[in-house]
């Protein structure tokens, strides 16, 4: 089924995106630690020491599975949906709209109340149904009955005692700078004994464009983007080469468009050499006026 075509209406779907039926043992799609066993050909310096991981979406178990093999006593959730999304009885669930970017106008302020609404709806409701997207869900056989458990991922992973934060980004796109600036306030902010964890709906796009971005911040100064690329797409990562024509211009256009950030990313942190006082937005505006 053509996804473009199925939502061409523009209505939002209310999908599973993982159903928790894997166990504590199985870990969430994509999932990758940077500490994983690889047969590198490039440069691996700092990259074990990055204490960084990423995954797809994760249920309950699989936040689970994190806790149990994630080396470190604490970690923090990076969550990178701009989508609203949430759990009911474990299960990962989401709202998805065309090209997963039904709230690109919205503020990260607006797409959490947003979010809060729609989990509050489920909350109230005596039955609930999911929609089926083909390759993009599960599928229920019956609608779940109340009462439910119904948490937003803040809410889990506090239950879980486990970090989080989030930086709303559309799905298929590169962050908006004002984005990136918060990402680098955050990073500069971090215990060095801080272990992150990555993800965003199927742990390709944007899971890999911000654990290479947390690589970059750490290991610029030491290792070219080609190795940073590389070694990332070697433990599980997108090759952020690889434009996906077959999805469509709108998809190939915003690929290219985050491929022209990564290298621009790059040249900004190779140049700081450790420092980030300077902040991107800043060095973006040096960079224009030199040109």
């Amino acid at each position: 089924m053509s996804e473009q075509f199925d939502l061409q209406a523009a209505r939002v779907l209310k999908l599973i995106d993982n159903d928790n039926k894997q166990g504590t043992d199985q870990p969430p799609k994509r999932f990758r630690m940077c500490i994983d066993q690889a047969e590198h050909d490039s440069n691996t310096a700092g990259l074990h020491e990055l204490r960084a991981s990423a995954s797809g979406q994760f249920s309950l178990n699989g936040l689970k599975y994190m806790k149990s093999v994630i080396p470190s006593d604490t970690f923090t959730v990076v969550d990178l949906r701009q989508e609203c999304h949430g759990f009911v009885n474990g299960m990962a669930i989401s709202w998805y709209g065309p090209y997963n970017d039904s709230n690109r106008e919205l503020s990260p302020q607006a797409v959490i109340e947003l979010e809060q609404q729609n989990l509050n709806e489920l909350k109230k409701a005596d039955t609930v149904e999911f929609d089926y997207l083909e390759g993009k869900s599960f599928q229920l056989e019956i609608p779940l009955t109340a009462p439910l458990q119904v948490y937003s991922e803040a809410e889990l992973t506090s239950l879980e005692d486990i970090g989080y934060i989030r930086f709303c980004v559309t799905d298929h796109h590169r962050p908006p700078d004002v984005i990136v600036d918060e990402f680098i306030s955050f990073v500069k902010a971090l215990s060095p004994s801080e272990w992150l964890h990555f993800h965003c709906r199927g742990g390709v796009g944007r899971a890999t464009s911000f654990i290479l971005m947390y690589d970059m911040i750490r290991n610029a100064h030491q290792v070219s983007l080609e190795d940073i690329l590389q070694r990332q797409q070697k433990i599980g990562g997108r090759d952020m080469y690889r434009l996906n024509p077959e999805q469509g211009e709108h998809i190939r256009k915003a690929a290219l468009d985050r491929l022209d950030f990564i290298h621009t990313f790059y040249d900004y942190c190779a140049s700081r050499q450790g420092d980030y006082e300077m902040s991107w937005q800043d060095w973006l505006q040096t960079q224009q006026a030199s040109n």
